[in-house]
Formats: structure tokens, C-alpha cells, sequence
């Protein structure tokens, strides 16, 4: 083998050492991603569970309740108590549009947080703080927002106890019905 064939030799080498080279970091920068969008909605889920927490703390519950339906009764101390935490909701919102836009957001949980988005912006409450609060927020998110009040209309107050009081009794009066049609059916076995 001459000197000539084994610089040939090496050559060919080297280049499969690159190409597996290459084949590796493409599988590293999949996994990195993949890594980065997890990393991404489990910082988005943290944060949304604390604002709920929050909202629970009974000197904010009532405040929270009656600001989302506009309640124009609120002392000037509950009415900034909703408005910032209708702030940090639009800030959140805004950080999963603004995440969407960067691709480390899935397009589901973009989907699910435009529409939870309408639904928030169509409380008269939230509305009026949207109304405030509108100037703060990224150009491009403002029109988002602006597009959902356009295409949402204003949503009465709602009553969200009395509607989960009468799914329960739905669902027990159903679930007593297929009980007892179900030990009937036992019965004649």
C-alpha cells in the first residue's frame, strides 16, 4: 500500500467521522429542543397554578370574583387587588403568545391559551382592565387581544358555583340510574 493510498485512506476516514459527527449533534439539537419546550411549559404550568393559588387566598377570592363580573360596587382596594391579578393574567397570556411566536410552545397549548384568552377577555371585568392595562403589552400581542374583543361578545356574569352544583347533581342522578338499572340487570342473572 502506497503512501498515497493510505492519504486516501485516512481521507475516507475522516469523512465518515464527520458525517457520524454531524448525524450526532443533529440528535443532540433534537433533544435540546425538546428538552427547551418542556423546560418552556412547565415554567408556563408552574405559573398559571400559582396565579390560581393565589386567586384562593380568601382576601382575594371575592375581590377576584366580583372584578371578573364587573361588579362597579368594589372599594377602591379590591378594584386594584383584581387589577393586578387581571395584569399578571394578561402578562401570562402574553408570554405564552410571545413563546408561541419563539416555537418553544406547542401549537395545542397555543390553541388552549387563545381560546381560555377570549373566554377571559369576554368577562366585562377583565375587559375594562384590558382597557388599562393595554399600553404595556407587545404590539403584536395588543392586536391578538383586540382581534379575540372584536370577534368575542361581552359575557353576562355567571354564576360558576350554582352551574358546577347542578353538573354534580346531573351526574349523581345519572350515575344512581345506570347503579340501579345495572343491580337490576344483576339480579335476573
Amino acid at each position: 500500500m502506497s503512501l498515497s493510498d493510505l492519504a486516501a485512506l485516512g481521507s475516507f476516514i475522516s469523512g465518515i467521522a464527520v458525517v457520524a459527527t454531524l448525524a450526532f449533534l443533529l440528535l443532540q439539537t433534537r433533544q435540546t429542543i425538546r428538552n427547551q419546550r418542556s423546560l418552556m411549559q412547565q415554567g408556563r404550568t408552574a405559573r398559571i397554578v400559582d396565579l390560581m393559588y393565589r386567586q384562593m387566598e380568601p382576601q382575594l377570592m371575592e375581590a377576584v370574583q366580583r372584578g371578573r363580573d364587573g361588579d362597579t360596587t368594589l372599594d377602591p382596594s379590591q378594584v386594584e387587588t383584581f387589577l393586578r391579578i387581571a395584569q399578571a393574567t394578561l402578562t401570562s397570556m402574553e408570554d405564552t403568545y410571545l413563546q408561541h411566536k419563539l416555537g418553544t410552545i406547542d401549537p395545542a397549548v397555543r390553541m388552549t391559551s387563545t381560546s381560555r384568552l377570549a373566554d377571559l377577555l369576554a368577562q366585562p371585568g377583565m375587559r375594562a382592565g384590558w382597557n388599562i392595562f393595554r399600553p404595556f403589552f407587545a404590539q403584536d400581542f395588543a392586536e391578538h387581544c383586540d382581534r379575540l374583543i372584536s370577534e368575542t361578545p361581552l359575557a353576562p356574569p355567571s354564576d360558576r358555583v350554582a352551574k358546577w352544583k347542578a353538573d354534580v347533581d346531573t351526574l349523581t342522578k345519572s350515575a344512581t340510574v345506570r347503579f340501579k338499572t345495572s343491580r337490576t340487570s344483576e339480579k335476573h342473572l
